[in-house]
Formats: structure tokens, sequence, C-alpha cells
């Protein structure tokens, strides 16, 4: 398995494996490396064989130094699976490794709540404040701190990745996995590090909805907080993983940027000030696809909402019930759609569905 993983990890990275043997793999580098044009690295995959272990170690610190890993960190990715999460700032104060106590105490406590804020966000997609669930301390308890690193402070956590957190069952249609909670704060993080290089957006219907994902504002609070609270001016997030590496530097975050950051949060909570739950039937007049498979599926429904006539839009429908939708046009059937919605004179735009079904 560990030899599986290792080429995994390898061909995921634009490896080709070009031979497979009994006892060794043979993959050649993708171009962008610069090495050489017959090189090739060979991974043991016999491990009956009494010196699989000297030969994995020797091309595991192959590969360490070719992606300049410590050789720990890949024994862990291939070995345990998981995801390494390194967290690099760079300042004055840590340029030689060492980092204030009271600093470190916050990059720490930071960093646990914005695990376990992403945890309990992955598990229940709301904007606003959760209670972090039993499930999300779950999450927590499965990371380790790992040792840092010298050449400024490297604090580096390993992440669970295949623990199912929440099982399928009826009204779960796929389990969650401690890797959704992984992925979800990949692309947060990065969402926030495009509003700190000046990309801040219009808050609308439009973009709640199709952001909704990325939107949660305990987790905006908390990386304002770690910038804010540390003063450190860079920090690389560095995701490490056999599928992928994926590294996030959010530079030079100064008060202009934490503001642009805190602007957006209060906009955002603004905005949910306009959101109220609504219960509303009608008849569904336009439908609107490029994938039925997808879950950017529109629908437009007429009805009366407090005895006036009103148009209902969801903009992001599952699959399923587009499929559904599409019957119940056909049929002219009455529909009923409950969920949290913003509500603009007649028009009714559904932010989060509950239910949609018929009457």
């Amino acid at each position: 398995m560990i030899s599986q993983n290792l080429i995994l990890f390898l061909t995921n990275r634009g490896w080709n494996e070009f031979s497979k043997g009994e006892k060794f793999s043979k993959l050649s580098p993708p171009k962008e490396l610069g090495l050489p044009i017959d090189y090739y690295i060979s991974i043991p995959v016999d491990h009956k064989t009494v010196d699989f272990d000297r030969f994995f170690e020797k091309t595991l610190n192959v590969v360490s130094q070719i992606y300049e890993r410590k050789i720990d960190d890949l024994l862990q990715v291939v070995r345990d699976e998981k995801t390494i999460f390194s967290i690099r700032v760079v300042d004055e104060e840590t340029e030689k490794g060492s980092i204030p106590f009271s600093k470190f105490e916050d990059l720490i406590q930071k960093l646990k709540n914005i695990i376990i804020d992403t945890a309990t966000f992955t598990l229940h997609t709301t904007i606003s404040l959760v209670k972090p669930p039993a499930e999300a301390h779950k999450y927590l308890n499965l990371c380790k701190f790992l040792q840092t690193e010298t050449g400024s402070f490297v604090a580096k956590i390993e992440l669970p990745s295949k623990e199912i957190l929440v099982p399928k069952n009826l009204f779960q249609e796929n389990p969650v996995i401690s890797e959704d909670v992984t992925t979800k704060m990949q692309n947060i993080l990065l969402f926030i590090n495009d509003i700190f290089n000046d990309k801040t957006p219009y808050i609308s219907d439009d973009f709640l909805i199709e952001n909704k994902e990325l939107l949660n504002l305990e987790i905006f609070k908390e990386v304002e907080s770690l910038f804010s609270k540390t003063e450190f001016k860079t920090i690389g997030f560095n995701f490490l993983s056999i599928k992928k590496t994926h590294t996030i530097e959010s530079k030079d975050i100064g008060s202009k940027e934490i503001n642009s950051l805190r602007e957006l949060t209060k906009k955002i909570k603004d905005k949910l000030s306009e959101i109220k739950p609504v219960v509303f039937e009608g008849r569904i007049t336009a439908l609107n696809s490029d994938n039925p498979d997808s879950e950017k599926n529109v629908v437009k429904v007429v009805g009366l909402y407090e005895k006036l006539p009103s148009t209902a839009t969801i903009k992001r429908l599952h699959s399923e019930e587009y499929k559904l939708a599409i019957d119940y046009h056909k049929m002219k059937t009455v529909v009923r759609i409950e969920g949290d919605a913003i509500i603009n004179h007649n028009k009714i735009n559904f932010i989060s569905l509950k239910s949609f079904g018929v009457k």
C-alpha cells in the first residue's frame, strides 16, 4: 500500500509510470522539474523482500530532495495517508526559526479556532455562528501538532484524511469525511487571500448564493485576528497530501488588507439581516440549466406571498430536485419551497433550501 501511495503521489504531480515489474515500478519526471531526459525513479513494490525498507527509504529520500520536503512529512503522507498543513510565518522576529511565546500562543489558538470553525462549517453550511457539534470536536482531536521547522518559523499540523465524521444515512446522501474539511479550509483561505489582494466583491443576493460554500463569518474573523493579533505580515499556508501540494501565501498584510476583510465581514453580516425564513407555494414558470446533473440549476416559481403576486427564484437547485422540477413544470403541479430567502418587493431569492417538493 505504501508503495502504491508513493506512486500515486508522483503520478498526481505529472510523473509517468512507464514500467511495472514484480519488484520495482519505474517513473519518469515531468519536464517542468528540469531533470535529465533519461532520469527515472525506481520504487520497490514487493513488500516481502528483505531489503524493501532500505530501498523504499532511499527512494523516499530522493523524492524529498526533489520536492524540498522533510522525509518525515512525506512518510506520514504516503504511509498514513494524512495531509500535512504547514504555516510559515515570515518576519524579522521569526527569521531564525524562533517566535515570541505570546505570539506562539496566539498563533496556535487562532489555528485551532480556524480548524474547528471550518469543520463546523463543513458539517453545517451556515454563514453565521453555529455551535461546534461533536463531529467538529472529533475532527480537531484527530489533528496532531508536529515538530516545527527553522528558517523562519514553521508550524505543522497533521490533518486526518479518511476518517468518517458523519456516515451516509437517510438524511445524508454522501458521508462527510475529514478530507472534506481540509478542502473547505483550502478554498476559504484562497478566497480570503483574494480579498487581501484587492478583490473585494460587491455583496449582492447572487454573491451570497454563488459563494455560500465559502462564506463563514467566524472563520473570516479568526483569520483577520490571526494577522491583527500576532502582527505577522506574511503567512504561507501549505497543504501536502498524496493528491497534491496546495500553497496559499498571504504577503505584506497590513492595516489596509485587514480592514478589507473586516469590511467584507461587516457587509455580509448586514446582508444577512435581510435574510428571513420563507415558505412559498406556486407553479414553475421557467427552468434553466447548462447541465442538469450539476448543482447550478435555476427554477422560477410564480405564486402568492403574503397575498401579493410574487416570483421566487432558486439559483442552485440540486440535480435530483431539478429533474423533479422538470416533471412538476410539465404537469403544472403546485410546488412548495421552504428555506432562507431575501425579499425585494415582489421578488424572492432563495439563498438556501430546507425542502422543495409538491404541495
